[in-house]
């Protein structure tokens, strides 16, 4: 007999549950109620394998595919086969039901742990498939039921595990457990439950194993492509760096660097004929080209073929500029413009051969004969203005008929400038005409140039006839400033026939030597038409625009030639049109000055401060700002104030200082650069600073040094100014005056000399006169010398006196550009084109003028 393994009760030999419990069990399975074999797994010997066990990991050893056998015993076992069997199925339901409770358990507490979210349940696997029967952990038995540990487990037990060996065992199962409740029957439920259970859950974990998948593959995507833009940002920002790197070198190597703003400087403001003077071009952007000029766009001389000098990578260069015969006496501004930036740094340079002249307008011709031309026809003549002095002339002109025109009819020169004068024929009627050209300067009164014309009709059956209007057009710029506005050419036909009209290659009539081009490939003058047809009493219109992008400041004239076409004639055929630009100086400055000298006595105090005047030029607007400073450290050179504002036409004063304090004997020099707007003014300072007199001897100190003079032309003269000189050592100064100037007569110093005892002082007056001068700027110098009473030098000798006299002409209001003006329309079309009038004033204005 056999106890029960779930009540302990006796059942058959051949069971292992008693008949109340498998009847329990069978009404469970029926029920479709899930069956826990623990609850039949009570037995001693259950508990005891389970401790027996306990050391191996039972969840791992139940789902070993293949689990090891337990190795038989060297000894055989006393019981008999039929106990063996016995045991060894108790032993296999014992451990079967301890895996599975334990798998059970694991299950639950698996469960209970799993997080609220999908994506996070641990994948289960399922065991169901590896624990079979020819699997499961066999209890040791005797020899005799294993003839041979390495055949077969179905083979070496015939008899006790009879569906093992074919399909003809189903049938001896069925016959041995009929009407008997088999305890692997309930275990075949159990595990058919568990099974579905665990399919369904492996469906569950299937399905967040699949989305977890999906979630890794898109969280894999998504993390390769933030690596993947990492690595771009990364490279971005290398290349950033580095391109920021080259910009930021290149920028500074092409920009104005960090010490300083483009510098000229001489190496002598002084100079006479046939002398080299080296021009030092400090500052500029890198490897810019540089034109050199003087005065008003006028060339300069250089060793090279060009005036346009690169400068090197620090942006500097050096180049020699011979003083030739061209060069009038007097001051001279020299300009560099960077080429890149439009920034023009300037310096002042004087000529010492012979006398000053002063700026004269001189116009070769006063009569202009226009000759005589058909209705329609247009002539233009060239006129050429002179300038018999030194430095720079401002003008404008005008016509009293509208006929007659002036291109251009404004501008700035030095020496020459060449201008167009044009007759229109256009809407006239046959006869005589006569006309007046007014021009005004800032070097005098107006002067007046008669220009004559004559008209006659058409001849009969005139055919085609070409016209062009106006024949001269005048446009103005700013240097590196925008295009001018456009300007329309009218081509019309008063004749009978159609007219077929063409352009031909347009070239400069007149390019002065002193002017150059930033690009010499790139052209400045466009037309939106080159041919049409015209037909009587119809007009077309052609839109021309100018390009100053690529000029230098200065005068430029285009001609334009129309004709008839091809195969076609036409009167009047060729007509020409002159296109003038002038490009004006960007914002800048005017000093009263290019140079400054001091003379000391070491140990004697400071000499006496000088002023230096400070204007802007006519292209500034309203306010600017300025400022100075020294271009090399200085310390003995002090500028009060060294920065302030323009306005306008008014002047500003910077005062100008040496401290000889703790200055040797000998001669120091420096630049002071003035900056204002786009541009940079130097003028050079020399400090000589003498050896100490002996204690008797007299020193000479003189205050101010400079003096500055206004008046406008025809007004009386401005008063006297006086300057203080002073001996400030042992014994009497004997001083005198000399005048430098290179116009006389406008200014004089009294008195000539006299004697001054130590520490005394005497006045100098000093006094100018316009009424012989012409508008302008004139610079004169008094020199005072002192000696002692043996005609020894005295110390601090010579002081120079710096006299600025502006003249300025008087305010006149000029004539209108036209008298008249004429337009041209038809009826229904289209409104013709605006003309406008030009009235401008001329010399010194307040505004606004009634």
């Amino acid at each position: 007999m056999n106890q029960c393994l779930r009540c302990n009760k006796s059942c058959n030999a051949a069971s292992l549950f008693c008949e109340e419990c498998r009847s329990l069990l069978g009404r469970q399975v029926d029920r479709g109620e899930q069956v826990d074999v623990a609850d039949f797994a009570t037995s001693p010997q259950v508990a005891v394998a389970a401790k027996t066990e306990a050391q191996d990991d039972p969840l791992e050893r139940s789902t070993m595919p293949y689990p090891a056998v337990t190795s038989l015993p060297e000894t055989p076992s006393p019981l008999s086969p039929m106990i063996a069997y016995v045991n060894t199925v108790e032993q296999v339901f014992q451990k079967l039901s301890d895996a599975a409770r334990r798998i059970a358990s694991a299950d639950r507490g698996q469960r209970h742990r799993l997080p609220p979210r999908v994506s996070r349940l641990a994948p289960l696997r399922d065991i169901s498939s590896e624990i079979q029967r020819h699997s499961t952990p066999m209890p040791t038995i005797s020899d005799n039921v294993h003839a041979g540990s390495n055949d077969d487990l179905s083979r070496n037990l015939p008899d006790l595990w009879p569906w093992l060996h074919d399909s003809d065992a189903d049938e001896d199962e069925k016959d041995l457990w009929s009407n008997r409740s088999d305890p692997l029957m309930s275990r075949s439920f159990e595990f058919n439950r568990n099974y579905g259970e665990n399919r369904r859950r492996t469906a569950i974990a299937g399905l967040a194993t699949s989305a977890m998948a999906r979630q890794h593959q898109k969280t894999a995507r998504l993390r390769a492509a933030f690596f993947g833009l990492v690595i771009l940002v990364v490279l971005a920002s290398t290349i950033d760096t580095v391109l920021l790197s080259n910009a930021f070198l290149h920028s500074k190597s092409n920009s104005l660097v960090s010490n300083g703003f483009p510098v000229l400087t001489l190496s002598s403001n002084i100079a006479n004929y046939g002398q080299s003077i080296t021009l030092r071009l400090r500052h500029f952007s890198s490897l810019a080209r540089v034109a050199l000029t003087r005065d008003i766009e006028e060339q300069v001389q250089l060793d090279a073929t060009s005036s346009l000098v690169q400068v090197g990578r620090d942006g500097s260069a050096d180049p020699k500029m011979l003083i030739d015969s061209n060069w009038t006496p007097g001051f001279h501004t020299i300009q560099a413009e960077d080429t890149a930036t439009r920034y023009t740094a300037n310096a002042t340079i004087q000529i010492v051969e012979g006398p000053t002249r002063p700026s004269h307008l001189i116009i070769k011709v006063t009569t202009l004969d226009l000759g005589a031309g058909i209705l329609g026809s247009n002539t233009i003549q060239p006129l050429e203005l002179d300038n018999a002095g030194s430095g720079a002339i401002t003008w404008s002109a005008n016509s009293d008929q509208s006929w007659l025109m002036i291109s251009p009819n404004q501008g700035v020169f030095s020496t020459s400038q060449t201008i167009e004068v044009g007759g229109q024929r256009t809407n006239l009627k046959p006869g005589n005409y006569q006309g007046r050209i007014t021009f005004s300067s800032n070097v005098g009164g107006p002067q007046y140039v008669d220009v004559t014309m004559v008209v006659r009709p058409l001849p009969t059956n005139a055919g085609a006839v070409l016209s062009i209007t106006p024949p001269l057009l005048s446009f103005t710029a700013t240097d590196g400033g925008a295009d001018p506005n456009s300007q329309y050419l009218i081509v019309s036909n008063p004749g009978s026939q159609p007219l077929y009209w063409t352009l031909g290659t347009n070239a400069p009539a007149v390019i002065p030597n002193s002017l150059a081009t930033i690009d010499p490939n790139a052209a400045w003058l466009s037309i939106d038409q080159t041919t049409g047809v015209v037909v009587p009493g119809v007009t077309t219109f052609i839109r021309v625009n100018v390009h100053s992008r690529n000029l230098l400041p200065g005068a430029y004239i285009n001609t334009l030639i129309f004709s008839s076409s091809v195969g076609h004639t036409a009167l009047n055929s060729p007509q020409n049109v002159s296109i003038a630009l002038t490009i004006q100086r960007p914002c800048g400055l005017v000093l009263s000055t290019g140079s400054l000298s001091f003379t000391a006595v070491a140990n004697n105090g400071n000499p006496s401060n000088q002023t230096l005047s400070l204007a802007a030029t006519a292209s500034c607007p309203g306010t600017i700002g300025w400022q100075a400073q020294p271009s090399t450290s200085t310390p003995w050179l002090i500028l009060t104030p060294a920065s302030g504002q323009l306005r306008g036409t008014a002047s500003a004063s910077m005062t100008v200082s040496a401290n000889t304090n703790g200055l040797g004997p000998g001669t120091y020099s420096t630049d002071i650069t003035v900056t204002a707007a786009q541009s940079t003014q130097s003028v050079m300072v020399q400090l000589t600073v003498q050896a100490p007199p002996p204690p008797a001897a007299p020193i000479l100190n003189a205050s101010p040094l400079n003096l500055n003079f206004s008046t406008t032309q025809g007004q009386p003269n401005p008063p006297g100014q006086t300057v203080t000189i002073t001996n400030t050592g042992g014994s009497p100064l004997m001083w005198r005056t000399s005048l430098n100037s290179q116009i006389p007569l406008w200014f004089g110093a009294s008195p000539t000399g006299g004697t001054i005892p130590p520490g005394q002082t005497a006045l100098l007056t000093v006094n100018v006169s316009a009424s012989s001068l012409s508008p302008g700027t004139y610079v004169g110098q008094v020199l005072l010398s002192g000696t002692d009473p043996n005609n020894v030098v005295a110390g601090g000798s010579p002081q120079s006196i710096m006299i600025n006299f502006n003249v300025l002409p008087p305010c006149t209001l000029q004539q209108p550009s036209s008298s008249s003006l004429a337009f041209s329309g038809m009826q229904n079309g289209a409104d013709p084109t605006p003309q406008s009038v030009t009235i401008m004033a001329a010399g010194n204005c307040n505004w606004p003028l009634n």
